[in-house]
């Protein structure tokens, strides 16, 4: 781990840069089978089910297999630790190799990041920088490259980077030790302060290493190492053995002996794997369809004065991000049906609810007759207390619903492009917080409904903000109105910078987020209906992966965080992101 050995100190002090400083303040298809769905309400904390359900019980699910990120220490330019005829870099590298082999032979899936005498990244790259007046945390460029001022923050940043991306289940850094005094030996462990699963693997790590190899034990020990801290997943870092002790240093030379430190490594993470699986830390919301989903989610927000319930088809609601505010404004449940008509979840959640108004959203005839007509027999109303609200496209839907959901004074207006699937994603969980409407605008007739709609409630409406680019929104839409503009190129990121710029303002001593998965965007609305009935920002992940802009989001917000609502629709959020979320809360 260590420069060369007179810079020890200056090393270990590089390491816990971007780590100490907090502790005084921090998928692929067969991953949607690998966890049974919780029950359908809201659940408290329990331990992960062994065995997951398949739509073809003859069929044998597809077993999730874990993917482990192993992260070489070093490399290139950075080689650290050097004497007694070893460069750390090197002995890094053959038993990162090694472990490798090891894990893959266990069954696990495993990722590199170096194979070979090179650096994972050279270049000036985004990395964590703390403000202290703002005490927030950026992820930035920040001008600078190599040591500064002790270590390579940018190459450091890149290998967590590869584990965030690739949503691992774990990282492991391989590293040997160095100090100034040649006396000096053993094996140690690492994991972050605050990561608590990985705490509990360091330990059965040392305990296994010192057990297979005799190696003096230096014990588990609990550090803010940069990698260790900014991997979004639970994350160890081992330290060899001591490349400045003879005795050492005469081992490491030895193909056997890093043949059994990287066996020891991987049983001692088998092990963990075995016995120590990811745990339900967060409520969640399940369903294994999409209507089941939403009726599930509807009890958990059901409330006394909920006296409406929406409801509109699955494939329509990523088009209608309008939906969600007018239903945060009506506190009314958004219910689901597909194209083959009503669900028994769906049915039986508006027996449940048993609204006095009912608000269908068609756009152009997707709600045929025979889909009107069981919905209206399951909610026992009469005709007169359902209100039909359609178009024949999103464009012309968009400003019926604005006007259902109503317009006082000062009020700002969300405006997205038709067929721009992440900009509606991202703006209907921050319309319903702040009960604001949503036009879509698309070219032709649809665009003059739009600056129709603008010109009549021009009094009342203080601020036009325009979603997406200047090309698929031009200026021109709210002219004459105060404007502002957001883009980006993937809905966390969006979500998130329209979260901190909205949201910010309503935010009180406690906040509980909602979190759901992009990826399923039938299910996304309907949390992002949920969002705004409670009043609770929505955050977005993707998959099993933390998009990093969440990250910065939570992690900016860790003072009023108290907790998460995890939504889980046909099982897409593995338990995994219950401890990502948790890290990120810390920090």
């Amino acid at each position: 781990m260590t420069a060369s050995l007179p810079v020890r100190r200056r090393i270990t002090a590089a390491l816990l840069a971007g780590g100490l400083i907090v502790a005084w303040l921090g998928v692929s298809a067969a991953e949607a089978t690998t966890e049974t769905p919780p029950p359908a309400t809201l659940t408290t904390p329990t331990p992960e089910p062994a065995a997951p359900p398949t739509s073809t019980p003859d069929v044998a699910p597809r077993a999730y297999v874990p993917l482990i990120v192993i992260d070489p220490g070093h490399g290139g330019p950075y080689s650290h630790a050097n004497t007694n005829g070893l460069r750390e870099k090197t002995v890094n590298l053959q038993i990162a190799r090694l472990l490798r082999d090891a894990l893959r032979a266990r069954g696990y899936r495993v990722v590199m990041t170096r194979n070979s005498d090179r650096a994972v990244e050279l270049r000036d790259i985004p990395t964590w920088n703390y403000r202290a007046h703002s005490k927030t945390w950026h992820y930035v460029r920040d001008g600078r490259t190599g040591y500064w001022p002790d270590f390579p923050r940018d190459d450091l940043q890149a290998r967590a980077d590869i584990a965030n991306r690739l949503g691992a289940d774990l990282l492991i850094s391989v590293h040997a030790n160095g100090a100034d005094s040649r006396s000096v030996r053993g094996y140690e462990t690492f994991s972050a302060l605050r990561d608590a699963r990985a705490r509990v693997l360091n330990i059965i790590v040392q305990r296994e290493v010192i057990r297979r190899t005799g190696l003096v034990d230096r014990k588990a020990k609990y550090t803010d190492f940069y990698v260790l801290r900014w991997a979004n997943m639970p994350a160890i870092l081992v330290e060899a053995a001591f490349i400045s002790n003879p005795r050492d240093a005469y081992l490491l030379k030895q193909p056997w002996f890093r043949r059994r430190i990287a066996a020891s490594i991987a049983t001692g993470v088998d092990r963990w794997m075995k016995e120590h699986p990811p745990r339900q830390t967060h409520p969640r919301v399940s369903g294994s369809s999409a209507a089941r989903f939403a009726a599930n989610v509807a009890r958990v927000g059901a409330t006394a004065s909920s006296t409406s319930a929406i409801v509109l088809r699955a494939d329509d609601a990523p088009r209608l991000p309008g939906a969600a505010a007018l239903a945060a404004s009506l506190d009314a449940p958004m219910l689901l049906v597909a194209g083959s008509g009503l669900e028994t979840a769906t049915a039986e959640a508006l027996r449940d609810l048993a609204p006095s108004r009912l608000f269908m959203l068609d756009v152009n005839g997707s709600l045929d007759q025979t889909v009107t007509g069981s919905i209206i027999t399951a909610s026992s109303l009469a005709t007169d207390q359902v209100t039909f609200i359609s178009g024949d496209t999103d464009a012309a839907i968009s400003g019926e619903m604005a006007r259902h959901t109503g317009l006082g004074a000062g009020t700002e207006v969300f405006i997205v492009a038709s067929g721009d699937t992440t900009s509606a994603l991202a703006v209907a969980p921050v319309a319903a917080v702040l009960r604001a409407p949503v036009l879509v605008a698309s070219d032709g007739a649809h665009a003059l409904e739009v600056a129709d709609f603008l010109a009549a409630e021009r009094g009342r409406i203080s601020r036009v903000i325009l979603v997406g680019t200047s090309r698929s929104l031009p200026d021109r839409l709210a002219e004459g109105i105060p404007f502002a503009r957001h883009s980006a190129a993937d809905v966390p990121t969006l979500l998130a910078a329209l979260n901190a710029t909205y949201l910010t303002p309503l935010a009180t001593t406690s906040s509980r987020p909602i979190v759901s998965n992009a990826r399923t965007p039938s299910e996304f609305m309907v949390s992002a209906a949920r969002a705004g009935r409670s009043r609770q920002p929505l955050i977005a992940i993707e998959g099993r992966v933390l998009p990093i802009r969440t990250r910065e989001w939570i992690t900016n917000r860790r003072l009023i965080i108290t907790g998460f609502e995890v939504h889980n629709p046909r099982s897409t959020v593995p338990l995994l992101m219950d401890s990502m979320l948790t890290k990120a809360d810390y920090y």
